[in-house]
């Protein structure tokens, strides 16, 4: 890239029956990520941009927003959740990932490392942070704590701080024993939808 005005951003929005889920959060988000990267003061609206968009009404969805500046375009595709049952822990303590850009390279090279897992964790100064699409939240048999130094501050993952549902915490590799089980969650998989599974499904 040469300049700043050629860094392009991806949303990605859950469409439901025709209805959006965490808009409030998608924007917070386009604005921050607009305002660090170019200097902007001024919203791009979402709620404008989507609502010129021709949208089915039923079943479910995933929205691609690709916004710099301006939004520049977006399409929209019917999704289905794919299970992941195991996660491989690779180390990544130079890649950084503070905001959702569009350009996925360094995160898909990772996955090359998942050596027959389902997925990857990613980690960084021997702590874990986010999978390649999602963040995460430990049990330890009564609350639910995600990663304080999380990847990417996902949408998903703000609404469950907001909530109580899910609270940040430090967390390092060694300590991941200690845990009952994990969720893995992101825009398009909610709180509920989410599947528990053993922490003894990361590998190491």
């Amino acid at each position: 890239m040469n300049g700043l005005s050629e860094y392009l951003f991806l949303e990605s929005i859950r469409l439901e029956n025709g209805l959006f889920s965490l808009l409030p959060f998608h924007q917070r988000r386009i604005d921050s990520t607009r305002k660090f990267y170019f200097g902007a003061t001024k919203s791009l609206l979402l709620t404008a941009f989507l609502g010129g968009l021709e949208k089915p009404q039923h079943g479910l969805h995933k929205c691609r927003v690709i916004y710099g500046m301006d939004f520049q375009a977006a399409e929209i595709l019917p999704y289905t959740f794919k299970p992941i049952n195991t996660l491989r822990l690779v180390n990544a303590d130079d890649l950084a990932y503070n905001s959702k850009f569009a350009d996925r390279q360094a995160i898909t090279k990772l996955l090359d490392l998942r050596a027959g897992a389902d997925d990857i964790l990613i980690t960084q100064q021997n702590r874990p942070t986010d999978t390649s699409y999602c963040n995460i939240a430990f049990f330890d048999g009564k609350n639910w704590i995600t990663p304080r130094q999380a990847l990417l501050a996902g949408v998903q993952r703000e609404f469950l701080l907001q909530e109580g549902i899910i609270t940040k915490k430090v967390i390092s590799v060694s300590q991941l024993s200690q845990f009952k089980s994990f969720k893995l969650f992101n825009a398009m998989i909610p709180w509920n939808d989410a599947v528990e599974t053993p922490v003894s499904r990361i590998l190491r």
